[in-house]
């Protein structure tokens, strides 16, 4: 395909084929049943409890009601919680002064030892909850197995793209190996099944840059309004995803200056495409804007609510003042706003305690991430990226 795109205008992009749809249909035989062994048999971890509470809260608009401290962007925690919204397995309301039962309400009714429901107990109530499996039409065990079956079938998808991309470029025999390598990974074994955003953001990370790639092999307006949205939902799922403008910017100088100055048309195809560049950026930066705020259900909120638990321990500074300020104003996409500042002062001032290797820090490891990825990511992948170097 690369001696195609070089050769021709136009690049031959792979058609969904036989071979497309027996790929979509082999991840769904092992991503499926393997997701609803695995959740059968795996405990709810605890970010998973504050990924669903946030994700009903911002769905069901009332995050204003709760005591909500975010780092995560809330995109992937609304998808994560669709399953419980269509099946109706979420709280009746948050517990507020006016949701007591009625019975409860008058003396002599409540159960030994509780104390009498008031607003001030209510209040509290209201902003410690935590806890959203129970107390459903659906058991624990079955919301959790209908979110594992949930986000097997959003993965699938992405392993089509993966094929897609890898036999464009390399041909059929590697994209298999790569769809291989995909399905037996214990690393996605292990995430996809679980009520987390992890595998998520892969897939938008993944589907942004094939987008990506398919613009610059053959750029046209559309392209890029597809990669300016699906960049915008794919920062929505998690924060890890804020470095795919900088992975657009590797493609432009990859494609736009690189390629050109070897062949000495780089001023003349600068020339050529500046104007409709000019037009399809200015296209794709309304689409992205769009694209989150409608993401967001037209969000126009304070990002400072988000934020309520880091700006009271700072200490008092010109730069957080003006920050501050900034915050407090209502703006559209405000909930995003606040859950990446949110993210960023966590992350720049609270420790982070961390266990490797035997030892504990308060403060992490500068090296903790280069060695959890020797761990994570399997021997076969590694082997095979040792032979794809040599």
């Amino acid at each position: 395909m690369v001696e195609a795109s070089q050769s021709k205008d136009k690049p031959v992009f792979p058609r969904w084929d036989r071979q497309f749809y027996f790929c979509l249909a082999l991840a769904a035989c092992i991503l499926i049943p393997r997701a609803v062994l695995i959740a059968r048999q795996h405990s709810e971890p605890t970010d998973s409890l504050r990924h669903l509470r946030h994700g009903l809260a911002f769905m069901l608009g009332y995050r204003d009601q709760i005591a909500i401290h975010v780092n995560d962007p809330p995109g992937g925690q609304m998808l994560l919680v669709l399953p419980m919204v269509l099946t109706g397995c979420t709280p009746d309301r948050p517990i507020c002064d006016w949701s007591w039962p009625a019975s409860e309400m008058k003396p002599g009714t409540r159960p030994p030892g509780e104390p009498q429901p008031t607003e001030e107990r209510a209040r509290y109530e209201r902003l410690i909850r935590h806890e959203t499996l129970f107390g459903n039409r659906l058991k624990p065990e079955a919301i959790l197995l209908i979110i594992a079956i949930w986000k097997s079938v959003l993965f699938i998808p992405c392993v089509g793209v993966i094929f897609q991309w890898i036999r464009a470029v390399f041909g059929k025999r590697a994209a298999w190996l790569s769809v291989a390598l995909i399905l037996i990974d214990p690393t996605f074994a292990g995430h996809i099944p679980i009520a987390a955003v992890d595998s998520l953001a892969v897939e938008g990370i993944v589907i942004s840059c094939y987008l990506m790639w398919r613009y610059f092999e053959a750029e046209s307006t559309p392209r890029l309004a597809a990669v300016a949205a699906s960049i915008a939902a794919s920062i929505l799922l998690k924060h890890t995803a804020v470095f795919l403008p900088a992975i657009f910017v590797l493609y432009a100088i990859y494609y736009w200056i690189w390629r050109p100055w070897r062949s000495g048309n780089l001023a003349r195809q600068w020339r050529e495409n500046l104007r409709p560049r000019r037009v399809g950026f200015a296209t794709a930066v309304l689409v992205g804007f769009v694209t989150l705020w409608s993401l967001l259900l037209f969000d126009v909120s304070r990002p400072i609510d988000q934020v309520w638990e880091i700006f009271p321990t700072q200490k008092a500074g010109n730069e957080l003042n003006w920050l501050q300020r900034i915050l407090q104003q209502r703006m559209p996409c405000g909930a995003y706003v606040g859950c990446f500042t949110s993210g960023y002062f966590t992350n720049r001032n609270a420790p982070q305690p961390a266990y490797l290797w035997g030892k504990i820090s308060n403060n992490g490891f500068w090296y903790y991430f280069p060695v959890l990825m020797t761990y994570k990511v399997p021997i076969g992948i590694a082997f095979v990226g040792i032979f794809a170097i040599v």
